[in-house]
């Protein structure tokens, strides 16, 4: 598990640019990711630990693509060419953007609290 793809992923939330359900859904590619970022979960797998439905799943996943903060390798066996379960590989860089962002909403957010308790 890598705590600070963890971390951003948390962070990456209070952005505003992700559903809630992607959300689930990155938290655990960062729970199974390695030193390298990556991990290769079944979708089944992704559907059990999230309680989603497959379409779902697969709708993040597609979403969390789309916005850069993963990059999904399909991957086939080389002795019979069937598909195997898809490499995710997260975007520290992507993420880390979102994560600022999410970090500067939520500043902003405890500053407009403390102005109004005053």
């Amino acid at each position: 598990m890598s705590n600070e793809a963890q971390a951003l992923t948390r962070k990456m939330a209070g952005s505003g640019a992700f559903s809630s359900t992607q959300v689930i859904v990155m938290m655990l590619l960062a729970d199974h990711a390695d030193e390298k970022w990556s991990c290769f979960p079944s979708v089944e797998l992704l559907m059990h630990h999230s309680q989603l439905k497959e379409r779902t799943v697969r709708a993040c996943l597609k979403g969390l693509s789309e916005k850069g903060v993963l990059v999904i390798r399909e991957q086939r066996s080389q002795a019979t060419g069937a598909q195997l379960a898809n490499r995710y590989v997260l975007n520290r860089k992507k993420m880390a953007e979102f994560a600022q962002d999410g970090e500067a909403k939520w500043q902003l957010a405890q500053a407009r609290k403390k102005s109004t308790q005053k």
